[in-house]
């Protein structure tokens, strides 16, 4: 929080001032008080900080900030999260529904 600004409260080290937003921070969770909205980790929190920044932009901002190690940590955890939250499509069920088993031989390839 300290690299986009922010103020740590001091009878509360959860607790930032961004401005005239008041932000939360429990493990890897944020929540804004001011705008009542939350979210995981440090790339979300630089999406939320920052209007109009998307992944690519916060990636770079947490690289510049912070360095490329936690930069490449960070998006490594958002991406898990994203894997882990959304529900397969419906054409990656299809695909893994047709894909063969593993006791089932794929024709050979004939000349």
């Amino acid at each position: 929080m300290t690299a986009l600004g922010g103020e740590q409260e001091r009878d509360d080290r959860h607790t930032w001032r961004l401005g005239h937003e008041v932000i939360t921070i429990s493990g890897e969770r944020f929540h804004n008080h001011t705008r009542h909205h939350g979210g995981v980790g440090a790339i979300d929190l630089i999406m939320h900080a920052q209007p109009g920044a998307g992944f690519n932009e916060a990636v770079v901002y947490l690289r510049d900030h912070l360095g490329a190690d936690v930069a490449v940590v960070a998006a490594a955890r958002h991406a898990q999260t994203i894997a882990e939250r959304e529900p397969a499509s419906p054409e990656r069920r299809i695909i893994v529904e047709r894909a063969p088993r593993s006791t089932e031989r794929e024709p050979a390839y004939e000349r």
